[in-house]
């Protein structure tokens, strides 16, 4: 693990404090020095799971950079007194990467999603970025994760996007990282709004309203996008009654200082 940034926690994740660009800067630094980094940009939905969930909490904290993708994680930065400066979203790191990567003729492999939609994934990638190398697929419905692994070492990528959902994208990176020295990034349904299946909000919804983001999207987009029917009924009644925004107020009530101690 290795992070250039200084950090802001909340609830119990260390946040990058960068903005969109400066983050991308240091991305290009790595890709071009095969450094192997592993990327989680974590919504609001990704924090609370992590919070019930020890082993992807350890997971997330082994990345080597943890971005905010939702506005509630900046709200409640901002109410524990150390601020962060922007959103850094999963979806704009993917644009601005595969611009990049066709820039410079890297190797991008692209794990996840329908085979349908990973196919029109790969068309519309060839299309957009002639000069970017795929180096190699596998759609979300694989059997044997060791074979696709494997897959991914021979492909020899510069960058690996898993869409596989939190926290099977994050599990499957950490287990898997070391056997191709490129950037890992879980992009949850990135796929689906790149292929075109899906449609992002507009940013100005996304900006002011995505800290309620409901898990009827996987991977950090708008409560106005459902990705392909797929659900996550478990995290909805955590997320009509209780967001990030909401537990960080608790926490930095709980955790300020008393009239006495003052």
């Amino acid at each position: 693990m290795q992070n250039n940034f200084e950090t802001v926690n909340v609830l119990g994740l260390d946040f990058i404090k960068a903005t969109q660009t400066e983050f991308l800067e240091q991305l290009k630094r790595d890709s071009q020095t095969k450094a192997n980094r592993f990327i989680v940009t974590a919504n609001p939905e990704i924090v609370l799971a992590a919070k019930d969930d020890l082993a992807y909490a350890k997971t997330i904290r082994s990345a080597d950079y943890v971005t905010a993708d939702g506005i509630g994680i900046i709200k409640g930065a901002k109410i524990l007194g150390e601020p962060l400066p922007e959103r850094v979203t999963g979806y704009d790191t993917l644009i601005a990467l595969l611009s990049f990567a066709n820039k410079h003729q890297k190797r991008v492999f692209f794990l996840g999603a329908r085979p349908a939609v990973l196919q029109q994934v790969l068309t519309k990638v060839a299309t957009k970025y002639p000069n970017l190398v795929i180096s190699g697929s596998c759609d979300g419905y694989f059997k044997d994760e060791a074979k696709v692994a494997e897959q991914i070492k021979q492909a020899e990528p510069d960058f690996v996007f898993v869409a596989l959902g939190f926290p099977k994208q994050e599990f499957f990176i950490a287990k898997y990282q070391d056997l191709a020295s490129a950037i890992w990034m879980g992009v949850g349904g990135s796929f689906d709004v790149l292929s075109g299946q899906t449609k992002r909000a507009p940013k100005w919804w996304i900006d002011h309203h995505q800290h309620r983001r409901t898990s009827s999207v996987r991977g950090g987009h708008s409560r106005s996008i459902r990705v392909s029917g797929q659900s996550r009924p478990r995290y909805h009644k955590a997320f009509y009654s209780l967001d990030v925004f909401d537990w960080t107020e608790k926490y930095a009530l709980e955790h300020s200082p008393s009239a006495e101690e003052i």
